[in-house]
């Protein structure tokens, strides 16, 4: 009796291979998209997280903070802080260098991935993008960018306190700063 042995043969292995490779090949940036996609969310809520505890600490604050946003030069790396307002823009702490600033006038934030995710504004450092009125629970009306390569979002500031933010920004007068 003849014994036939179970075994796959030349074609077969670069069907199956072929097929491998065209799903790869699709699958891919898929995955990429959605992890970039996934980043910028998580992203955002980390910024709301931050925009929040920033008013929680305001509204309990006997003083107007100011929000400051800092960029590099290579517009690499970006930064948000919120400070005590002075009344001249001395003693101000900047985010990309904090080794000179007190630990307890200042609340700030980094974005996790910098290289993807961009911070576009009207006024970078020393000029700050809104100041919050601890005795009105109020804010100046500002609004910057959260930008990714394929999605841009609007945190918009209301003189009443409120952060808005719109995905539908193409009305918004923050795309003129766009760069």
């Amino acid at each position: 009796m003849q014994r036939y042995y179970v075994g796959l043969t030349v074609i077969e292995v670069l069907t199956v291979m072929s097929i491998i490779a065209l799903l790869s090949l699709f699958a891919v940036p898929s995955w990429q998209y959605l992890h970039t996609q996934l980043r910028f969310h998580l992203e955002q809520w980390r910024l709301q997280q931050f925009l929040l505890q920033v008013q929680q600490r305001v509204n309990h604050s006997d003083t107007n903070w100011g929000l400051y946003a800092s960029v590099s030069n290579d517009q690499q790396k970006w930064c948000l802080i919120a400070q005590i307002a002075k009344e001249k823009n001395t003693d101000l702490c900047d985010c990309l260098r904090l080794s000179s600033c007190s630990q307890d006038t200042k609340l700030v934030y980094f974005p996790q991935s910098t290289a993807k995710i961009r911070l576009i504004t009207k006024q970078y450092y020393p000029q700050a993008i809104t100041f919050f009125n601890h005795t009105r629970h109020t804010m100046r009306n500002a609004c910057f960018l959260l930008q990714s390569d394929h999605k841009q979002l609007v945190f918009k500031y209301s003189g009443v306190g409120g952060v808005k933010i719109d995905e539908q920004s193409s009305t918004s007068a923050c795309l003129q700063y766009q760069s």
